[in-house]
């Protein structure tokens, strides 16, 4: 029995590495193309290999997307099959008449990467003046012609202050889709700007509460999957409750544009190359038996460290997302965990502590472990630096 499904639930496939912005958080520091891109009719031939699997859904990304030369070219080709596709792009290749060329073939979503609420922080983020005002414009343009759009956003400690403000922007545009993932410590993405256990808890906090107080047709959220796992405090931050570990190569496949096969394109590390369409089929190389050999699940849970090692969960998280370093894994559960009996040394400590004891209300409004609610005044009450200060901001729901 092969470790992987049959057919290809969803794939991911980076058509070019060549970009127009230079994101400081980019996990692949796009910018200058690969080596070795596929050819446009090798191109071709993988779009068949993909129809042969029964790919459900595919997503298509750079780089920059509407950098690759045959773009356009390539949607005709999967026009020709039973693939849904979707695009993520950071818009600034786009206009008006491209937006439609893409609802006349049908895409099933177009993803939209923005990393703030205001153009200062995106702008800054993304290292294109302009890029903000460009990408909403696009977003706002695809939704006046019908085409489906997905606003991405990537949390870090430059944009985690503007949750609630990007949020309400959101729902004011009548832009209800809204994807959110962590960054990762790859490509040019920095430590320094990676969230701490505070940081990311909160973001937890936020996402549950978006669930509980909004109806999918005002915010639908979509939360990826390095959002962390098995809260015993929030509740439900993501339609998934349980996650049941890594799916790279299960049912995801990722492709590079020089015809590297991953599990994921999350995964940005050569380690976790399984092989190359030049060579070989995707069916073929699915079909190895050491195909995506780090993610089978006895062989991986025999290999988790740390406090996974222990967990209680480990069997059926297997040490959750796998694009996260040692370094920067995080998990609500483990937070949770460490701060029930630990003794706080500082105001940010002691604050999380009585934060991952607390609870959530029906109508969102979160509490401390002493049932003291999180509101402007008491915020404005603690004795908390300012930048943690606004990031506790963002649960306030009254």
């Amino acid at each position: 029995m092969t470790f992987c499904s049959k057919n290809v639930k969803t794939a991911v496939w980076e058509l070019t590495l060549r970009c127009n912005a230079k994101c400081i958080h980019c996990g692949s520091a796009a910018g200058e193309d690969r080596l070795g891109n596929l050819t446009f009719e090798q191109a071709k031939d993988v779009v068949r290999q993909l129809n042969d699997l029964k790919c459900g859904h595919l997503t298509l990304i750079g780089g920059e997307y509407f950098l690759y030369p045959k773009w356009k070219e390539l949607l005709e080709e999967f026009a020709k099959t039973k693939i849904k596709v979707g695009i993520v792009t950071n818009a600034l290749a786009l206009n008006p008449e491209k937006l439609d060329i893409l609802k006349s073939f049908g895409i099933e979503v177009l993803g939209i990467s923005i990393d703030g609420a205001t153009a200062k922080t995106h702008d800054y983020i993304r290292r294109i003046p302009g890029c903000f005002d460009n990408a909403w414009k696009i977003a706002e343009l695809s939704k006046e012609k019908d085409i489906p759009v997905t606003v991405i956003t990537t949390i870090n400690r430059l944009n985690i202050t503007e949750l609630k403000s990007f949020r309400d922007k959101l729902i004011a545009s009548g832009i209800v889709s809204w994807q959110l993932q962590h960054s990762t410590l790859f490509g040019r993405m920095k430590e320094e700007l990676a969230l701490d256990d505070f940081g990311y808890y909160i973001v937890g906090i936020f996402c549950a509460q978006c669930f509980k107080i909004y109806a999918k047709k005002q915010l639908s959220l979509q939360v990826m999957h390095s959002m962390g796992y098995y809260s015993s405090v929030i509740p439900n931050h993501t339609p998934n409750r349980y996650w049941m570990g890594c799916m790279a190569g299960k049912y995801n496949l990722g492709i590079r544009s020089d015809g590297s096969v991953l599990g994921c394109l999350s995964l940005y590390d050569d380690k976790y190359i399984e092989g190359n369409v030049k060579g070989e089929s995707i069916k073929e190389i699915r079909e190895r038996k050491n195909f995506c050999s780090w993610n089978h699940r006895i062989a991986k849970y025999k290999n988790l460290a740390g406090f996974c090692k222990e967990c209680v969960y480990g069997l059926a998280c297997l040490g959750g997302c796998e694009s996260y370093t040692p370094a920067q894994h995080k998990c609500y559960y483990e937070i949770e965990s460490k701060w029930k009996n630990s003794v706080p040394v500082s105001e940010v400590d002691e604050l999380l502590q009585k934060i991952t004891q607390g609870h959530m209300a029906e109508d969102g409004t979160f509490y401390l472990s002493d049932n003291t609610e999180i509101t402007d005044k008491f915020v404005n009450s603690i004795s908390l630096d300012d930048y943690h200060k606004e990031i506790l901001r963002q649960i306030v729901v009254r």
